[in-house]
């Protein structure tokens, strides 16, 4: 698995400009694509588990749900996904 993720991180490094090639580009290559996946596991998270909650409050009667999600204690608990994945991702690189 490593020698993939090394190859495939030179392969992106390999495709930038000649003058951008320098020792660090795989670490700064790495850690754009971490940043990438991060943005993407964000914009899921806002998109489609925040609308599902929604819904699930629609069709719930109970008032503690109602109020929660009035809070919006979900979607702030359910940002600390992308940051945990930028901190893991960051120990990585």
């Amino acid at each position: 698995m490593y020698l993939f993720q090394n190859q495939f991180l030179q392969d992106l490094v390999n495709l930038l400009p000649a003058e951008l090639q320098t020792a660090y580009a795989e670490e700064a290559v790495s850690l754009a694509f971490i940043f990438f996946i991060a943005g993407i596991v964000h914009l899921v998270i806002r998109h489609w588990i925040i609308k599902l909650l929604h819904k699930l409050d629609e069709k719930t009667s109970s008032e503690w749900y109602a109020e929660i999600i009035k809070a919006r204690l979900p979607q702030r608990a359910l940002m600390m996904v992308p940051l945990i994945f930028l901190y893991l991702g960051v120990d990585f690189v």
